[in-house]
């Protein structure tokens, strides 16, 4: 099969200073595009989650009017999806914090049985004649452990904080 060579002159023909404007204003409206929804992001994230949580709550209202007033239909199921979402981010939060408490005082055992192993591994290739030195790497191995403990225990407090905001943020609207 022959393929149908591609004549490099022929894609300049089609190429013109107003074709080549054109992508450039729509790849400066994507950019800005980009940029104004990160600049955004949090009050976007908010009213998503604001909005699939009222979609979703709408449903059990509705199944509650049929017994009782719409405004205490509401009440009621907002108070019980609070309580649920509450007894959830407690039962979750506690064993976090649990789990979080054991890593914190296993650490230095796993980085010492980690450090141990590097000096098994630099023992064996001593014995094959194999001149290796694992110094610097348990130092910034030691290093490396420390920042990935800080970051995630940050990472999982802004989760809990920006759960918190946007359960708050949903009752202040309510």
């Amino acid at each position: 099969m022959n393929k149908p060579t591609v004549n490099p002159n022929r894609i300049w023909e089609h190429l013109n200073n107003a074709r080549l404007v054109r992508y450039l204003l729509l790849f400066a409206l994507a950019w800005a595009i980009a940029q104004v929804l990160a600049y955004f992001e949090t009050v976007l994230i908010v009213f998503i989650f604001s909005a699939i949580l009222a979609f979703l709550l709408n449903y059990p209202v509705r199944w509650a009017c049929r017994f009782i007033p719409r405004w205490l239909a509401v009440v009621l199921v907002f108070l019980l999806a609070l309580s649920v979402l509450g007894g959830l981010m407690a039962t979750l939060g506690l064993a976090a914090i649990s789990q979080a408490q054991q890593l914190l005082q296993q650490a230095p055992q796993l980085l010492e049985s980690a450090i141990a192993l590097l000096n098994n591994i630099q023992s064996f290739l001593k014995s094959r004649n194999i001149a290796v030195d694992f110094s610097p790497f348990e130092a910034q191995l030691r290093e490396q452990v420390v920042g990935i403990l800080g970051k995630g225990f940050a990472t999982i407090q802004s989760m809990l904080f920006n759960l918190l905001d946007l359960i708050l943020s949903n009752c202040s609207t309510q």
